[in-house]
């Protein structure tokens, strides 16, 4: 086992297997004023005194995290660079991988849009004030989803319909711009057609 003594700059000495004055039943609280209970102390928010943390490492009943790795060994970690981690060949850093790439959508768009008819249920008599219940319920209804390219409410369906085109790009259509040319109607176009992969 080791114990770095941060302030003393050296391996801590040990009494009965913990740190010689060490405290490692306290819990930190920054910024805390004044605490009554011997469990918790309070340290200024710019760091104050620092308190022993025991590292453990080389017990047979603690697994590592990364077998036949050697405990603070090993070259600093760098992403793209490093090919080994705690002194074990691991290159799962040197390539410059993304596990959300192929994630389902890259822009966030609303798949549906709901209304709920709250005021009308207030009014017909369906709120309970001492149950805090809507009896009967709340009735729901799509709309507020305009397309218009179809000239139809799409509000059940946006995302099926591809009703938001800027967060459903495609290679001949990357994008669309709306821009205004002088006349009173502002001009949407789309962008040209990505040919170039």
């Amino acid at each position: 086992m080791s114990n770095w003594n941060i302030s003393a700059g050296s391996d801590d000495t040990l009494v009965d297997g913990l740190p010689a004055g060490a405290n490692n039943d306290v819990g930190t609280i920054r910024a805390a004023g004044t605490v009554g209970d011997a469990l918790f102390v309070s340290d200024a928010v710019n760091l104050g005194q620092s308190t022993y943390v025991t590292v453990v490492s080389g017990l047979a009943d603690v697994s590592s995290p990364l077998a036949g790795g050697a405990f603070n060994a090993g070259d600093q970690v760098i992403v793209r660079v490093t090919d080994d981690l705690a002194g074990v060949a691991n290159s799962v850093l040197v390539a410059g991988a993304s596990n959300s790439a192929n994630a389902g959508q890259s822009i966030n768009q609303s798949a549906t849009v709901n209304t709920y008819f709250y005021k009308t249920a207030v009014r017909t008599g369906g709120w309970n004030e001492y149950s805090g219940v809507f009896d009967p319920a709340v009735s729901v209804s799509y709309s507020g989803g305009w397309d218009n390219t179809t000239d139809a409410d799409q509000a059940a369906d946006l995302k099926v319909n591809d009703t938001d085109n800027a967060a459903n790009p495609s290679a001949a259509v990357p994008g669309e711009l709306v821009y205004r040319d002088g006349a009173p109607a502002p001009v949407q176009d789309e962008y040209k057609a990505k040919t170039a992969w």
